[in-house]
């Protein structure tokens, strides 16, 4: 019975990283379909190379139970005036095969324009949210948003201002939104900025649009100094580890502080996580470090990478306690 009762205490002590860890996720994908993405007026006819990566990923998902959701999107209008599809479904349901065949049918001359409106496909994604879910948002246009018109109902400045106040409508939720620019007509430097400042929110370049990225399985970790700590072990979970490079590696830092430095600044990630080394500051003895210490402290350990790899809450709050803690032992006769 006292070794039930220990495991039922530590595990109050990580209930975050299991609740985290346990939720379903739910991907959104917002696809362009303007004309453009099949060479219209002189650009890159990029349509079966996106529409093919982005399949591909969902083929690929470990989960059959993850949520999907597909918006194809142009001009503000079209959606009621011709009708544009939206897909609901799980792998697990089967009705993946029909809808990759209606995706596949499409071409330059089935869809109906060529204006693009990126600000009301974000909104429409929006209200696709889960709260009870991991949320990714994949955005996948070759152009920028179009000015006012007959088909366009907002511009440039509503966008940039929805996504200027992404951080207070993500509001520490599971939302990340991935803003992919296939082409450099839909690079925007503005755009960029605005997005790279924002949480949860990231801009890549290119085609790719399986964009590898890892996050913490949770960013709370204790730390005890009675159990003279040398190690974290970091726990990650990626959307597909075969999207990442052989051999990845990851950038740690650790903010000053009185107790500890990382014996690396860089750490490979194996078996699905990374183990930090912990140095005592100054050579300092344990008991030097305890005394030192107060009796609870929190020190930010920062994850990042030169690689071609997002990194989703970076930021990981150890706690360090000064102190016996205690263990509830129960006997019965």
């Amino acid at each position: 019975m006292r070794y039930l009762l220990v495991f039922l205490l530590t595990f109050s002590t990580t209930h975050n990283m299991f609740s985290q860890a346990f939720k379903q996720e739910k991907r959104i994908y917002l696809l362009d379909i303007t004309k453009s993405m099949w060479g219209y007026g002189g650009r890159p006819d990029i349509f079966n190379e996106v529409k093919n990566a982005m399949l591909k990923g969902i083929d690929n998902l470990s989960n059959p139970e993850t949520e999907i959701v597909i918006i194809p999107f142009q001009g503000t209008n079209t959606y009621s005036e011709h009708l544009l599809p939206k897909w609901y479904f799980t792998i697990k349901d089967g009705t993946f095969k029909d809808i990759k065949k209606t995706i596949n049918s499409f071409n330059i001359n089935s869809v109906p324009g060529h204006n693009t409106d990126i600000y009301s496909a974000i909104q429409k994604a929006k209200k696709e949210v889960d709260p009870q879910k991991i949320n990714y948002i994949f955005l996948l246009t070759d152009g920028a948003q179009s000015p006012k018109g007959r088909t366009i109902s907002f511009d440039q400045n509503d966008l940039n201002r929805d996504l200027n106040n992404w951080c207070n409508w993500v509001n520490n939720r599971d939302i990340y939104l991935f803003y992919v620019m296939l082409t450099n007509d839909a690079q925007n430097k503005q755009l960029i900025n605005i997005i790279e400042r924002q949480c949860n929110a990231y801009v890549t370049v290119g085609t790719n649009v399986n964009i590898p990225f890892v996050r913490p399985v949770t960013n709370n970790i204790i730390l005890n100094l009675k159990n003279k700590p040398e190690q974290l072990n970091i726990k990650l979970s990626a959307n597909d580890w075969k999207y990442l490079p052989d051999n990845a590696k990851l950038d740690i830092s650790l903010e000053d502080n009185t107790l500890f430095e990382l014996t690396d600044s860089e750490v490979k990630i194996e078996n699905n996580e990374i183990k930090i080394g912990l140095k005592k500051r100054n050579n300092m003895t344990w008991n030097d470090l305890e005394d030192r210490a107060p009796r609870e402290s929190v020190i930010h350990l920062h994850i990042s990478t030169n690689d071609n790899i997002k990194i989703l809450d970076p930021v990981i709050n150890v706690t360090i306690r000064n102190y016996q803690e205690k263990v509830l032992t129960l006997e019965f006769k």
